[in-house]
């Protein structure tokens, strides 16, 4: 865990991030662009579909809204993929296209402190293939996710991006296109919204 994480945040899991050979994914997109598309996007998705459902799923928490969005991530994804620029990690950029689906579906819903404890807490081992990414139902981990649910979209996406996804400021203010300054701000506000939250909980 990062040094700047809360004092009082334990880690939920391993975090899910999106680590993979740049060669590999490269190779399938030069192969989806030059028409050969079906075979090689089938084996992009393949790769990433759990991966990005989890990402997504930690920010949103409802189910089947995350597999909805995990869906629409998807098909940005081939619709945009003659975009990406093969000098860039392919990573980062479909993180990007995840990231900015999270906040236009957040901002939609205007989900805020109105999410219901039984989707923040649903997660459950039979869902996912990695018992390590499991959330325990514990009692200190649900006032943190019904915290983390508080929050405003951007600044519940910044903290999952740095505290669970354990990603650098420079490599989350290149996904969101924001400055360092202004994304550590966001970080803060949650860790300290976190923090008194806990505190108060004596948790």
């Amino acid at each position: 865990m990062n040094s700047e994480s809360p004092a009082s945040v334990q880690s939920l899991g391993s975090p899910v991030v999106l680590q993979t050979t740049d060669s590999e994914d490269l190779d399938l997109v030069q192969k989806i662009k030059s028409g050969r598309s079906d075979e090689a996007f089938a084996r992009l998705m393949k790769k990433y579909q759990k991966r990005v459902y989890w990402l997504v799923r930690r920010t949103i928490f409802d189910h089947y809204d995350a597999d909805e969005v995990t869906q629409q991530v998807f098909i940005n994804l081939y619709e945009k993929i003659h975009l990406f620029r093969e000098d860039s990690k392919f990573y980062t950029w479909l993180y990007r296209i995840v990231s900015n689906q999270v906040l236009q579906f957040l901002r939609a819903q205007k989900v805020r402190s109105w999410v219901g404890l039984d989707a923040v807490l649903s997660v459950k081992k039979a869902d996912h293939p990695d018992a390590s990414e499991v959330l325990v139902q514990s009692e200190w981990e649900e006032k943190l996710q019904k915290t983390i649910a508080t929050l405003p979209a951007r600044q519940r996406l910044v903290f999952n991006m740095r505290y669970h996804d354990e990603l650098s400021y420079d490599e989350i203010a290149e996904i969101l296109g924001t400055s360092v300054g202004g994304l550590k701000a966001n970080y803060f506000h949650a860790v300290a919204k976190v923090k008194e939250v806990m505190k108060n909980e004596n948790m």
